[in-house]
C-alpha cells in the first residue's frame, strides 16, 4: 500500500514538472522543484541514519519495536510470523509440528 501511494505521489510530481516545462510555467516549475527538494532532504537524512546505527542498536531497536507490537497489536505480529514463516524474534522453525517457544533475551544475541 506504502510503495503504491508513494509511486502515485511521485508520478503526479513529475506530471506536475512535465506540464510546468511544457508550458514553461515558473510557479508549477518552483513547487517541482521544491518538491524534489524535499523528497532528496528526506532521503538523505534516512540513508545517514542507516549508516550511523551500529548492529547492536539495530538489534535493540528491533527487539523493542517487536516487544511493543506484541503488546499493541498481536495480529500485526501474527500476520508477520505468518508472512516471514517464523515464531516469535529471532526464531526461525521449518518444521511446523514443533511447539512455539517465546524466546528470551538470552536467544536473542547481541
Amino acid at each position: 500500500g506504502g510503495i503504491t501511494a508513494c509511486g502515485v505521489f511521485l508520478l503526479m510530481i513529475s506530471v506536475i514538472g512535465l506540464i510546468g516545462a511544457v508550458r514553461h510555467h515558473q510557479v508549477l516549475l518552483f513547487f517541482y522543484m521544491v518538491v524534489l527538494f524535499l523528497i532528496f532532504l528526506i532521503q538523505f537524512s534516512c540513508s545517514c541514519a542507516a549508516l550511523a546505527i551500529n548492529e547492536n542498536d539495530e538489534k535493540m531497536l528491533i527487539k523493542k519495536a517487536w516487544t511493543t507490537a506484541e503488546a499493541k497489536s498481536p495480529s500485526l505480529v501474527f500476520q508477520a510470523e505468518q508472512t516471514f514463516q517464523c515464531c516469535g524474534l529471532g526464531i526461525n522453525i521449518t518444521n511446523h509440528d514443533e511447539v512455539y517457544i517465546k524466546p528470551s533475551d538470552s536467544d536473542i544475541k547481541f
